[in-house]
């Protein structure tokens, strides 16, 4: 899936997080391997970034890079 020909990383992260929800982590985590990939190029809040991991269960971690940012 790939949602690059815009910049809204919170739409992609949004998408991200239900999906995560809905138990299709491999989909939820390939966008959120490419909110990761953006950051690299241009600025991208860490919040985006933080609702996929939630999506995914991953609560502590994105909590630690929220405090951390």
């Amino acid at each position: 899936m790939n949602l690059s020909d815009g910049n809204d990383d919170v739409a992609v992260a949004g998408l991200g997080k239900v999906l995560g929800d809905a138990g299709r982590k491999q989909e939820a985590r390939k966008l959120l391997e490419e909110l990761e990939e953006r950051s690299k190029r241009r600025y991208i809040s860490l919040y985006p970034i933080a609702l996929v991991r939630i999506g995914l269960g991953e609560v502590d971690q994105a909590i630690v890079s929220l405090e951390l940012g």
